[in-house]
């Protein structure tokens, strides 16, 4: 299986498009900052529907191998 997204082709790491999954790839930097972050409602959903796309992109993975 690829490690490119199927939607635009950038690089996928650990089941994130960096480019499709741009709020995970934020608050994956924020977590390493001394000060705490404050997110959005709306943020944070996003943050969970990349989560489960994430999973489905490694669950089909983990079939083609």
């Amino acid at each position: 299986m690829s490690s490119t997204c199927e939607d635009c082709g950038s690089k996928v790491y650990r089941g994130h498009c960096t480019w499709c999954h741009e709020e995970t790839y934020i608050a994956e930097q924020s977590w390493g900052n001394d000060e705490p972050t404050s997110f959005s409602a709306e943020f944070r959903h996003k943050l969970a529907e990349q989560e489960m796309e994430a999973k489905e992109i490694l669950e089909r993975q983990k079939v083609y191998e």
